[in-house]
């Protein structure tokens, strides 16, 4: 009885009321509408200082952020999915489990990809003082190895919660 009771239901969803079965996009975190915007804000006024120059330039800008990298169970496919109408967008489904084992990770990236990856020891918190000893060290040593040449010289570095700052003069 329950398989034909689903059978019906399915064939109401997709014949009567033109649903379809797709899988939800699944993000990191969902941000608000005035974050959403603050980020733009602040992009726009990078490309404003950049606007006219040698498109190379960008290449100057290191971006980093912090993260937790979590540790858990892959979600099943079924758990996923949401039945839509021909022509809607799945919606964005954001994941998050606080009982997940979890690391927190600075990471560093460029124009060119990834610059620096580091994990931050458990316990450890994220001051000034973890960021001058440990984060910084670990970007300067990869730009030495970018740019032999120039190193650092020029870098700029746009941090999350923070305004554009000269890294290195």
């Amino acid at each position: 009885m329950l398989a034909f009771q689903r059978e019906v239901h399915t064939t109401i969803l997709k014949a009567d009321l033109e649903l379809r079965k797709v899988q939800v996009r699944w993000v990191p975190h969902c941000l608000t509408f005035p974050q959403k915007a603050a980020r733009l804000q602040m992009a726009k006024e990078n490309l404003e200082i950049y606007e006219g120059s040698d498109p190379r330039r960008l290449l100057e800008i290191v971006t980093g952020d912090e993260t937790w990298i979590q540790f858990k169970p892959p979600i099943r496919k079924q758990d996923g999915r949401v039945w839509l109408k021909k022509g809607e967008v799945p919606p964005a489904v954001c994941v998050s489990d606080f009982r997940a084992p979890k690391v927190l990770y600075c990471i560093f990236f460029d124009g060119l990809g990834p610059v620096a990856q580091i994990p931050v020891p458990k316990g450890q918190t994220l001051t000034g003082q973890f960021y001058a000893d440990v984060v910084l060290p670990e970007v300067e040593k990869d730009y030495l190895k970018r740019r032999p040449k120039t190193g650092t010289r020029g870098l700029k570095i746009l941090h999350d919660n923070a305004r554009r700052i000269n890294l290195w003069l």
